[in-house]
């Protein structure tokens, strides 16, 4: 029950923030991106095995699949902010909870 309250709460958090992109004039596809970049940091960072370098990371048979759900996360989440923006919260978080719910 935890982690549903939990994945409620950083799913309207991560909303709300989108929305407030527009109001401090902060351009929503480079914060998704740079976001990207800390991410990766601090996974490397905090990781307990050795990080892969580039070229090994290149012939892993789930590269592929992982650079095709990096580039629709972050189509996802520019659709998120620009329909938080141009709609409000409401629709957003609607469309959120539902996501939850139905799978």
């Amino acid at each position: 029950m935890q982690y549903l309250l939990l994945s409620i709460l950083t799913s309207t958090a991560l909303v709300v923030i989108l929305k407030y992109f527009s109001t401090f004039n902060i351009n929503t596809f480079q914060a998704i991106v740079f976001n990207y970049f800390v991410c990766a940091g601090l996974g490397i960072l905090i990781s307990d095995t050795t990080p892969l370098f580039s070229t090994q990371i290149v012939h892993q048979p789930w590269f592929y699949a992982a650079l095709i759900l990096g580039c629709c996360f972050i189509g996802l989440f520019n659709l998120m902010g620009w329909t938080a923006q141009q709609f409000g919260l409401t629709a957003v978080s609607v469309s959120t909870k539902l996501s939850l719910i139905i799978p």
